[in-house]
């Protein structure tokens, strides 16, 4: 079904099309020019480029302005991680720089063979800070408001009221991700490696699927 009319209310346009200032779908200067809305569709610049094409790809499960977009058709939550789930292409969901539930992914989204990053239950995502709680045992919240235990989630802005923190002075060499498996290794700090190569505490970790040569598992 052809999309007419775009913006915050109403989605994004079909691809390729521009998103005017008024709202509404198209390829004429007037929808892609001067007003027109670059997280509903595309734009031109001046050089009759499309300004969309200037936002870099990330390089990694990251986006949004510091990162860049989602590859492989992937929505870009509002934490700034790069999925295919409802909590990644629904509220929250950064258009700009990926897709979005209110364009293809409704109705038509690529199955990505790319397993399920970790368990979605009871936080989705291990997800912290005030309005949600604290980290597993071992694991720091970082400033974003997500658990894990490298550098990026135990130094700068790590909140030390959801989770463990390391001061500049300590060593990470204990912590050095949170992904466990044939690719990463072993967890650390007696943490399981869940069936999907996450490290954590839980019983969705430590349980059924737990990698016993990876970390401990009940």
């Amino acid at each position: 079904i052809s999309r007419d009319t775009c913006g915050p209310n109403k989605g994004i346009c079909d691809k390729g099309l521009c998103c005017s200032k008024y709202g509404w779908c198209g390829t004429s200067n007037d929808h892609c020019g001067t007003g027109c809305q670059s997280e509903y569709g595309e734009c031109k610049n001046g050089n009759g480029n499309s300004k969309n094409d200037q936002i870099k790809e990330s390089k990694n499960d990251r986006c949004g302005p510091e990162y860049g977009k989602c590859k492989n058709g992937l929505c870009c939550s509002k934490y700034g991680w790069c999925d295919n789930s409802k909590d990644h292409c629904g509220t929250g969901c950064q258009p700009k720089y990926g897709k979005s539930k209110s364009s293809s992914y409704a109705t038509n989204i690529s199955i990505i063979s790319k397993p399920t990053p970790g368990p979605v239950d009871p936080k989705p995502h291990n997800i912290c800070g005030p309005n949600i709680g604290k980290c597993d045992k071992g694991l720091c919240c970082s400033k974003y408001g997500l658990c894990g235990t490298s550098s990026d989630y135990c130094g700068t802005g790590c909140q030390s009221k959801f989770g463990e923190c390391k001061n500049n002075n300590d060593q990470f060499d204990d912590y050095i991700n949170d992904r466990c498996g044939p690719e990463y290794g072993k967890c650390n700090n007696g943490l399981c490696c869940s069936k999907y190569g996450w490290c954590g505490n839980s019983k969705d970790y430590c349980g059924s699927g737990c990698q016993p040569k990876y970390g401990k598992c009940n």
